[in-house]
């Protein structure tokens, strides 16, 4: 049972993706934002409910997840994540 397969509020979500956004800059200001908001913008021009919105929200987000696990990885095994965590 995937937890992104319950319906739920999509304010939920554009709130949880402010919150992994500022959690992860800034990965996310150069990889995330960008497409997690193009592809979320694209889907509500068409979409005319809560429903449809929170669909959209999470179709976006399956979409982007795997791309976000991959980049934190390259950035941290490639030493960039943790020397800027060290304060060097």
């Amino acid at each position: 049972d995937h937890p992104l397969d319950h319906p739920l509020d999509p304010c939920f979500f554009i709130d949880v993706i402010y919150a992994i956004s500022f959690s992860l800059y800034p990965f996310t200001e150069r990889y995330a934002q960008p497409y997690f908001f193009s592809c979320l913008i694209r889907q509500m021009v068409s979409t005319h409910t809560d429903a449809d919105l929170s669909a959209a929200v999470q179709n976006a987000l399956r979409t982007l997840l795997p791309q976000i696990r991959e980049e934190i990885r390259e950035e941290f095994c490639t030493g960039s994540g943790s020397s800027n965590a060290g304060g060097n």
